[in-house]
């Protein structure tokens, strides 16, 4: 059925205030000589300027960068088939970008590879490109992109480049030390590539020896990990940040369980809210196993106070502890699953048993004001209650995370890997696996970090410790090497996995393909059958508008599927570009008034504006 009556509005006709600039013909003032004067006045021209411009001022290898690049023509007169021109510098790679024009311009609205469309741009009109590209682990130096757009005619050349430079950062393992006699505070920084120390500090006094654990994440959208260490047992329960190279970043501190909580800190750091930071996520390591979240956010204390969710994950009377991890396991709406298949930019949170309970791993969703448990797994056998350690990465080589517990006290050192996807049935088990076998029996827990060594976003290696035993990696089929970074009979390692940028270009089962322009922050669409109300703009793909309509209310089962599946993943407020394959629109039998070619692909600009 037709996206209702596919009326074009009245387009308003932009009046320009006259200029005059020298050189032109132009009637002067005769009330004081009685004659008339001419003076020139140059032809119109257009004008064009170019800007890049990118959150980040580093980028490590193996990681995404995002460009915004905006041309503008600021002249008077249009400018057609303007071309615009970039250089990636060689260190970019899989680069993928989408384009939102303004004020009458055209051109192509998404392509891969290169960025050289050509475009018309209206005098005042402006095309903005998002661009997303992936940096090869074998990166290094400074990164420097380029851009320029040129037409006949444009007069002012000054405004035609522009280039933006992101400085070179390497990846980094933390290393530190678990709590004992011989311990201290000290994290230790390597090179993930070379494995050469870059730094070593004191997270806290020397003295201390209740153990350090540390996370890897970029609080700040920078490009650059920030390193958080969070203190053991026997001292208050305090974070603190530091740069890569052991500066500490004082106004993040916090003390997530107040000032009197000394239990120990569990630690994990994920993008909860799709603003491109990463978040805290504290755990109790004793008691109830509390998780608390607290966002970052930029401000001159960047972690408030205040907790953003707040998770017991094991009832009344637990009181084993917990670990905690995160990652984005799909798109969900307060609880039930709106796709395990499609990555939403919000992270959810994992949680592991400590000790005293049946090895647990419980998912949260913690997008609505109450988390929700939406996956558990039983891991280690049924009878196992030595507590057990999480963490994420991607895996088996799908799009969703999965999920590595590492076995607690008197668990042989056991780790086992589940695919992270959810669903009704038990999580898959991917591998199991043992770093330590070969050495003998321990009581000592095991703990495991996933390592995507190549940047292809998949993790091929573990980082795996256990107290007097060292650190050894141990590959996804049981290859066992090491030791890491040095040997460490008591060490604790965090790896850091670059955050994949949401929303740029995401291409579902069905074959459509979306971006998010701006990120709602209400509800979603209940189900296939809810109604909606939206502003939107329909272009078939050579930017060519055959529809628009504001304010619009239908329900999701009387538009073209393609709209049916992608707003159900929308939040009000949220503003999305759809790409809807014929099969997912009109197919061969377009409505006879709408303009839309047969076997179309469409594309849609749409904002939600509310949903009942």
């Amino acid at each position: 059925m037709p996206i209702f009556a596919l009326r074009r509005p009245r387009a308003a006709v932009r009046r320009r205030p006259s200029r005059r600039r020298p050189g032109s013909l132009e009637r002067l003032d005769t009330a004081r000589t009685g004659l008339e004067a001419l003076e020139a006045k140059i032809p119109l021209a257009a004008d064009l300027a170019i800007d890049i411009a990118s959150s980040h001022v580093w980028y490590m290898p193996g990681s995404q960068v995002v460009y915004t690049i905006t041309a503008e023509n600021v002249g008077d007169a249009a400018a057609f088939n303007a071309k615009l021109t970039t250089d990636f510098g060689g260190q970019l790679q899989q680069i993928d970008w989408t384009a939102v024009y303004y004020g009458g311009a055209l051109g192509d609205l998404l392509g891969f590879d290169t960025l050289d469309p050509e475009i018309t741009l209206p005098v005042g009109g402006k095309a903005v490109f998002t661009v997303l590209g992936t940096v090869p682990a074998t990166a290094s130096d400074a990164l420097t992109t380029s851009t320029s757009i040129s037409v006949a005619g444009d007069f002012n050349a000054a405004n035609d480049t522009d280039s933006q430079t992101l400085a070179f950062t390497p990846r980094v393992l933390a290393i530190s030390e678990q709590a004992g006699g011989p311990s201290s505070s000290l994290v230790r920084v390597v090179d993930l590539a070379t494995q050469v120390q870059l730094a070593e500090f004191a997270a806290f006094e020397p003295g201390f020896r209740g153990g350090v654990q540390t996370a890897l994440g970029d609080l700040d959208d920078d490009g650059r990990f920030e390193i958080l260490a969070a203190a053991g047992f026997g001292r208050i329960g305090e974070i603190r940040v530091f740069s890569s190279d052991g500066v500490e970043l004082t106004a993040y501190r916090t003390r997530p369980f107040g000032p009197t909580w000394r239990g120990g800190v569990n630690l994990a750091v994920g993008d909860v809210d799709g603003d491109q930071r990463s978040d805290i996520f504290a755990a109790r390591a004793r008691g109830d196993g509390e998780v608390r979240v607290f966002r970052s956010v930029a401000a001159v204390d960047p972690i408030p106070d205040t907790a953003h969710r707040v998770i017991r994950g094991f009832g009344a009377g637990f009181l084993g502890g917990a670990t905690v991890a995160t990652a984005d396991l799909g798109t969900f709406s307060n609880g039930p699953t709106t796709s395990a298949n499609v990555a939403d930019g919000r992270c959810e949170v994992i949680i592991g048993s400590g000790p005293t309970t049946r090895a647990t791993v419980r998912v949260y969703d913690v997008g609505g004001t109450t988390p929700r448990v939406v996956d558990t797994i039983r891991p280690l056998g049924g009878g196992f209650l030595g507590g057990v350690a999480v963490s994420t990465a991607r895996i088996d080589g799908d799009i969703v995370h999965d999920i590595v517990v590492a076995a607690g006290r008197r668990g042989d050192g056991v780790i086992e890997v589940y695919n992270g996807a959810v669903a009704a049935a038990d999580n898959p088990r991917i591998a199991r696996l043992s770093a330590f076998a070969a050495l003998g029996p321990s009581s000592a827990a095991v703990f495991a970090s996933p390592v995507d060594v190549n940047g292809d976003g998949v993790a091929e290696t573990l980082v795996v410790t256990r107290r007097g035993q060292g650190i050894r990696t141990l590959s996804l089929a049981g290859a066992i090497s090491g030791p890491l970074g040095g040997s460490a009979g008591a060490a604790l390692v965090s790896s850091g996995l670059p955050m994949a940028i949401p929303g740029i270009i995401v291409t579902t089962a069905s074959g459509l393909t979306y971006r998010d322009i701006v990120r709602g922050t209400g509800s979603n669409p209940s189900s296939a059958t809810a109604t909606v109300r939206v502003n939107y703009e329909g272009r078939l793909l050579n930017g060519t508008v055959f529809d628009s309509n504001k304010n619009t209310q239908f329900g999701l089962n009387q538009v073209i599927s393609g709209w049916t599946e992608g707003l159900q993943t929308m939040r009000v407020g949220g503003r999305r570009q759809f790409v809807i394959p014929a099969n997912l629109a009109y197919g061969a039998n377009p409505p006879a008034s709408s303009k839309i070619p047969a076997n179309a692909t469409l594309v849609f600009d749409v904002e939600l504006l509310s949903t009942t």
